[in-house]
């Protein structure tokens, strides 16, 4: 297909209307026209692509394959002539990704950023099949067949795997009101071990003696032994400790919306070591539906993330 006089944007707008209305008859009360004239100008669209895009019968129609992608295309608000060009001229089964994959992903990220997107990611890519585990545990992508993965960490588990770090995010020390009439906040950094606070465990059972806090005004770096009294490997259940009004915690500010308004930033002009996150391939498999979704969920971390690391 190339570009020609023949071709009209007038007719492309005629189809999506219709093809996102769902009707000839509504489409062209949307236009003030009669159904006739938006018929004819689909048909002109086509005969100017050389593509069917849409199926008619008994007064109702449907999209064909084609015609799906090409109303996808100006639905993303991601036009141009190119892709437009490159739909039409390519045939469906070289238009769409298919093939299995095994995504492995803790499960706070799950909730809190990614796992309500997926259904839209399906959607589009129609021929990938998804399979989600959501796990604290690391992965170890070959030994258990995982095709993608989001780590917070790298480690030895991972020699052969290609990895991204795709983002970064603050931790916040909090603690609520409610803490704080009882107990009181640290006023210095040499004060928080004195506090009930919670602590780190990583996924492989770790526990971290030390944290290191840097001052954000001077840069002073101080690493500080903790008492450990209660650790944990989530944000989220951090989250609900917090909320017992008995406990100062760490909490990944997975959206860099900032400090509720209900909660106190503890300890404010310091900043903890920021948890990085990763996201890793199958060291030996190659697939587009393992690339495309791995494209899918940057973005999300572009989209959503406080610091992004490119």
């Amino acid at each position: 297909m190339t570009k020609n006089s023949r071709f009209s944007f007038d007719d492309l707008y005629f189809f999506y209307k219709a093809a996102e209305i769902g009707s000839y008859s509504l489409a062209a009360k949307f236009f003030s026209v009669n159904s006739t004239t938006v018929s004819r100008r689909i048909i002109a669209l086509e005969d100017s692509l050389k593509v069917k895009l849409v199926e008619v019968s008994n007064n109702s129609f449907s999209l064909t394959m084609k015609g799906k992608l090409v109303f996808d295309l100006l639905a993303g608000g991601e036009f141009s002539f190119d892709k437009l060009q490159l739909l039409v001229n390519n045939s469906v089964d070289d238009m769409i990704v298919s093939g299995e994959v095994l995504f492995s992903l803790p499960p706070g990220l799950g909730i809190s950023l990614i796992s309500k997107y997926i259904p839209e990611f399906i959607r589009k890519n129609p021929g990938i099949k998804l399979n989600l585990c959501y796990q604290n545990k690391e992965p170890e992508l070959a030994k258990d067949n995982i095709d993608l993965a989001l780590v917070p960490y790298i480690t030895h588990k991972h020699p052969n795997q290609k990895f991204k770090k795709i983002a970064s995010f603050p931790i916040h020390l909090l603690c609520t009101k409610e803490y704080k009439e009882k107990y009181g906040v640290p006023e210095t950094i040499n004060e928080l071990p004195h506090h009930l606070c919670v602590g780190l465990i990583t996924d492989s059972f770790e526990v971290y003696r030390t944290v290191k806090f840097k001052n954000k005004n001077t840069d002073e770096v101080v690493m500080l032994e903790m008492p450990n009294n209660i650790t944990t490997n989530s944000a989220i259940n951090n989250m609900e400790l917090i909320k017992s009004n008995e406990v100062i915690a760490g909490v990944w500010d997975y959206t860099g919306r900032g400090i509720p308004d209900h909660l106190i930033h503890v300890l404010p002009d310091y900043e903890i070591e920021p948890i990085s996150m990763y996201l890793l391939k199958h060291p030996y498999r190659q697939s587009k539906a393992i690339n495309l979704l791995a494209e899918f969920i940057e973005r999300l971390f572009k989209l959503f993330k406080p610091s992004y690391d490119s």
